[in-house]
C-alpha cells in the first residue's frame, strides 16, 4: 500500500511516501538547511508506523495525504493485486479513465478481491469501477453487521442452546409417555 504524509518538523515541510511500510521517497516542499535536514534524517529509520510515531513524539505536525492521482490509484491496485494473486496486473489504457472519479482504498480493493459475488469473478479495474457503488455498499453492510453481530451472536447462542434444551425435554417427555403406555 502507498501512503503519503505531510510532515512539519524542525522548521521543515516535507512529504514522505511509504510503499508497503517502507520509506520510498522524501520531498522537501521548502528549502532546507543542512542541520535541520540531518535532524530529520536521524528519525527516518525503521517501518512506517515507527517513523510516524517518532515524528509525532518530537512534536512534528503529521498529516496523512489522501492518494489522489490516477497513477497512484493504479499503483495501489497493482500492488494489492500482486500481493493477492502473486502475478502482476496488466494495466490497460482504459483503466486510467476508469479510476478517475472513484475511490480506490486498500479496504475497498481487498473487499472486492475477496468477494464471491458474480460481478467480482473478473478481478479487473473495469469490473471494480462498474460495480463501485455496490462494492462500497456491501462493505458498509459488512462493517455494520460485524459491529452488531457480537451482540447478536451471544443472543443467538443462548437462544440456540435453549431451543436444544427444549427439544431434549420434549423428546424425554415423549419417551416417558410411551413407556408409561406400554
Amino acid at each position: 500500500m502507498i501512503n503519503k504524509y505531510k510532515i512539519e518538523v524542525f522548521g521543515l515541510v516535507v512529504e514522505l511516501e511509504f510503499m508497503a511500510g517502507s520509506l520510498k521517497s522524501i520531498t522537501f516542499k521548502e528549502p532546507a538547511n543542512d542541520s535541520n535536514a540531518m535532524r530529520l534524517f536521524a528519525h527516518l529509520h525503521g517501518a512506517e508506523a515507527d517513523i510516524i510515531k517518532r515524528l509525532e513524539q518530537i512534536d512534528g505536525k503529521v498529516s496523512k495525504i489522501k492518494i489522489q492521482s490516477q497513477q497512484q490509484k493504479i499503483a495501489l491496485w497493482c500492488e494489492l493485486y500482486k500481493m493477492q494473486y502473486g502475478i502482476a496486473y496488466k494495466v490497460t489504457r482504459a483503466d486510467a479513465g476508469r479510476v478517475k472519479n472513484i475511490e480506490l482504498t486498500q479496504e475497498l480493493i481487498t473487499a472486492f478481491f475477496k468477494s464471491k459475488e458474480w460481478y467480482a469473478n473478473e478481478k479487473t479495474i473495469g469490473r471494480y469501477s462498474t460495480n463501485y457503488n455496490d462494492i462500497k455498499r456491501r462493505l458498509l453492510e459488512q462493517n455494520t453487521q460485524s459491529s452488531s453481530s457480537k451482540k447478536a451472536t451471544n443472543y443467538g447462542a443462548n437462544r440456540q442452546s435453549n431451543s436444544n434444551q427444549q427439544v431434549s425435554n420434549q423428546q424425554l417427555g415423549e419417551a416417558l409417555f410411551r413407556r408409561a403406555k406400554d
